[in-house]
């Protein structure tokens, strides 16, 4: 029993012992693994933080998670973005956005091109979502997830909450993927070398009691020295071996500021070996020329107390090479006392080509913003410098068309004037529209229409083109299709007007056919879709290619003469702004076929009568006569204006520029001023801004007048205060029409239309038996005028016509003034085949 007990006494000090080494070298393992799990992560949220950053918020907030989010070029800038973010990451395989919308989880953009099989598409819903990825959405708090297998491999996940900046409320959640085969393998080999480490201290340790029990006559206290000998040396053995493989640079200063450890990873980062370092002074060997005073200022204060500016932070700092070339390093400070002195302990990463990428990527953003605003300034000031003179010419010829003494031919010139000045006006909004389009500065805005009505408007538009050429224009509408919806009407008017004139233009026989209907995507939702069928030359293969490229036309196109390559460019445009797109299938002398599908929305049932606008020709007399102030730098445009008024009753008075508007409007006391933007001296801006402070100014309603065609320039506008908005080159009844509602006045109109047409279109028959009458010596110079395109000749060979044959003069001279050649050259025709019959 009392030996039991003597071996009990001696054998319970050894198992503590080495039970204490066991729970000692556990601990050790997990603080290793704990370290190294905690660098891998601080080392990869770093990253996930600096590419997060370069998500632009602008762009963002504009998407909502919707599928719709595919056509916004917000989307391309943010799918671009996160492209980029993989591609200067290599171990980084997947980086996404998405955010939470009635508690389920939604893909924003990820990296993936489309036609990969883990791509996810906007609005998409996240239905393996773990709670570890919807915590941030939950707390705002940046997460590294735990290394997960799969069958792509192993990898973490850093998730970076993104909030607005404005209301600090998360807006999405950015999520890198990286690989963790190498993180794992890190883990690993520590794990393996710290555990090969204690289960040799373990042996040591039982060796050394072996050696204390058969040699107790040793003296205590050289084992203890022994002892602390082995832990010293097992301590540098473990020391070196972690220092060793890292693949950060690892420094340690002491208390003289001279390198006391320099790690094989610090050799490569800097150019020198670990002789070279060992001993000399830190700060002199890599810090640079501009900031060595500050650091040698700040070293006392750590030589006494361990503390400092850089200690327990990570900063990113310059460093200099061996070679003498700066780096980017990212610095991780700590300090250490050893033998009663603060010894400092460094861990820098060169992050040099992260700093690169960085830079690059925002030089590309900064040219982009750039160039963005000199084309916008670009278009803005070709917008103004070309509808100005538009004004004038358009302007100028309404003012003509009341002048009762006109005769026929004469107005006729006119109408075509204003025909051609509307015409060259609509080919300046199709560029400017298309700029607008790709400079991302076009918006829908959608209202409430009634589409039977719009179909009927095209119907009646396009009806007397193809009655002139001889063609059927059939329109046929599905008997489902919606009375109201709401759309973009503009735009949608704008993509019909295209396609349907095209159709027209180049068909020569047979006619076009043009079919609607519709195809619902939800309960209120559907995809208007028409087509426009022609019996036109077609278009062959090789052309289908260039078909919608910016002033690109087909071998047809060519040969008419006519048109600028833009309208079908312009309307594939609209028609993705939309939420649709064109396509069109062709074979050649056969015809072609254009289909196009924009959304549309359900709408509400109203009435918006259109009513035919009438000419203005005087004010409902009262006691007051209105005075009206026009302010405008061009002498023409102002011409235009206060004719217009003048010949319908108002008081004007005239100002050349802003300056010249604030003397008249003291002097002069105006109801109203009409105030162009644009001017020298001062501009209308200018000019606004001081009226308006002035006694009674701001009680004096002003009426912008802008060659502009940008939504900025009308929301500057309206931050002034002014009460209309009239944009340049502009309709008399649009005139009227905002003064009336500014002013609350009333107009007396002329009972006939100022748009009724002067001529009607002669019946086909009656046209053949006048022509047949004309002498062929007649018909013969007519047809050679036509075949050079002389339109002078061709009016005075139209004015020799006998008199008691008005009528048929008349018709003549509409299809001269109106370019129509081919029907003009087709009925001539028809009288010398007719004549050679008879023969």
């Amino acid at each position: 029993m009392n030996n039991n007990n003597q071996i009990t006494r001696r054998l319970l000090p050894k198992i503590l012992f080495f039970l204490l080494i066991a729970v000692l070298g556990s601990s050790y393992l997990y603080f290793t693994w704990a370290s190294i799990k905690k660098q891998q992560t601080d080392s990869v949220l770093q990253i996930g933080r600096s590419v997060g950053a370069m998500i632009p918020k602008a762009d963002l907030l504009a998407l909502q998670a919707k599928p719709e989010d595919i056509d916004k070029p917000q989307y391309t800038v943010i799918k671009n973005t996160l492209k980029a973010i993989t591609k200067v990451n290599p171990k980084a395989r997947f980086a996404y956005l998405y955010t939470q919308q009635n508690g389920k989880i939604f893909f924003i953009a990820d990296s993936e091109p489309a036609e990969s099989e883990d791509y996810s598409p906007p609005g998409q819903e996240f239905t393996e979502a773990q709670p570890q990825d919807i915590q941030p959405l939950k707390d705002g708090k940046e997460t590294v997830t735990s290394p997960a297998s799969d069958r792509w491999g192993t990898w973490v996940s850093v998730l970076i909450p993104i909030k607005d900046d404005n209301t600090g409320k998360i807006i999405a959640v950015f999520g890198i993927d990286y690989d963790a085969t190498s993180w794992k393998a890190l883990i690993f080999r520590a794990l393996i070398k710290s555990s090969i480490i204690i289960i040799l201290l373990i042996l040591a340790l039982y060796f050394v009691f072996r050696i204390r029990a058969k040699n107790k006559t040793l003296d205590i206290e050289i084992s203890e020295r022994e002892k602390a000998d082995e832990a010293l040396l097992n301590s540098e053995v473990r020391m070196r071996l972690i220092t060793d493989s890292a693949q950060d640079a690892i420094l340690m200063m002491d208390n003289n500021g001279l390198v006391s450890y320099w790690n094989p990873a610090a050799e490569r980062i800097f150019g020198y070996k670990k002789e070279e370092a060992i001993g000399k002074n830190l700060h002199r060997l890599i810090v640079p020329e501009n900031s060595y005073k500050a650091h040698i200022a700040a070293f006392p204060f750590f030589k006494k107390t361990g503390q400092g500016e850089a200690v327990g932070k990570t900063l990113d700092l310059d460093a200099v090479r061996k070679d003498g070339s700066e780096i980017s390093v990212q610095l991780s400070l700590s300090s250490l006392k050893i033998k009663g002195e603060w010894n400092a302990i460094g861990i820098l990463r060169d992050i040099s080509e992260q700093k690169k990428t960085e830079a690059a990527l925002l030089k590309a953003k900064e040219e982009s913003e750039m160039a963005n605003k000199a084309k916008s300034i670009f278009l803005s000031n070709m917008s103004h410098e070309i509808r100005t003179p538009l004004n004038a010419i358009i302007g100028f010829s309404q003012l003509m068309n009341r002048d009762k003494k006109l005769s026929e031919v004469q107005k006729e010139y006119n109408v075509s004037i204003i025909n051609a000045g509307e015409h060259l006006l609509e080919l300046i909004n199709e560029i400017l529209e298309l700029s607008k389009i790709e400079a991302g500065r076009t918006k829908l805005n959608p209202t409430n229409i009634n589409l039977h009505s719009l179909s009927e408007d095209i119907h009646m538009l396009f009806r007397e083109r193809a009655q002139t050429k001889h063609l059927q224009l059939i329109f046929e509408t599905a008997e489902n299709l919606p009375q109201y919806v709401v759309v973009d009407e503009g735009k949608l008017r704008q993509i019909f007007v295209n396609l349907i004139g095209n159709a027209i233009k180049f068909t020569d026989e047979g006619g076009v056919a043009v079919r609607i209907r519709v195809d619902k995507k939800t309960e209120n939702a559907w995809n208007l879709i028409v087509e426009i069928q022609d019996s036109g030359p077609g278009i062959s293969e090789e052309e289908l290619g260039r078909l919608f490229k910016h002033f690109e036309q087909t071998s047809s196109g060519v040969k008419k003469g006519s048109g600028t390559g833009l309208g079908l460019a312009l309307s594939k445009e609209l028609a993705v702004l939309m939420g649709g797109d064109i396509s069109v299938t062709s074979e050649v002398d056969k015809g072609s076929v254009f289909t196009f599908w924009v959304e549309i929305k359900e709408g509400k049932i109203e009435e918006n009568e259109k009513t035919t606008p009438k000419q203005v020709i005087g004010i409902e007399k009262g006691e007051e006569v209105y005075r009206i102030l026009v302010v405008d730098d061009k002498i023409d445009n102002l011409k235009v204006v206060v004719s217009l008024l003048r010949l319908v009753g108002f008081d004007t008075n005239e100002a050349v520029n802003g300056e010249d508007a604030i003397v008249k409007f003291l002097e002069y006391k105006p109801h109203l001023i009409l105030m162009d933007m644009r001017m020298p001296v001062m501009d209308g801006y200018e000019a606004t801004r001081r009226i308006k402070s002035m006694e009674n100014g701001d009680k004096t309603p002003i009426i912008a007048l802008t060659a502009s065609t940008f939504e900025e320039e009308r929301n500057r506008i309206a931050s002034l205060r002014m009460q209309g908005y009239i944009r340049k080159p502009f309709r008399e009844n649009e005139l009227f029409s905002t003064i009336e509602k500014v002013l609350g006045i009333k107009y007396i109109y002329d009972d006939e239309t100022s748009l009724k047409k002067t001529n009607e279109i002669m019946d086909d028959g009656e046209v053949s038996g006048d022509i047949a009458k004309l002498p062929e010596s007649l018909v013969s110079e007519m047809l050679e005028a036509i075949s050079v395109a002389d339109l002078d000749l061709l009016m005075k060979l139209i004015d020799r016509i006998d008199p008691s044959n008005s009528e048929l003069a008349q018709y003549l001279r509409t299809l001269a003034m109106n370019y129509d050649y081919d029907h003009f050259q087709h009925i001539l025709t028809k009288k010398e085949k007719s004549d050679e019959k008879r023969l």
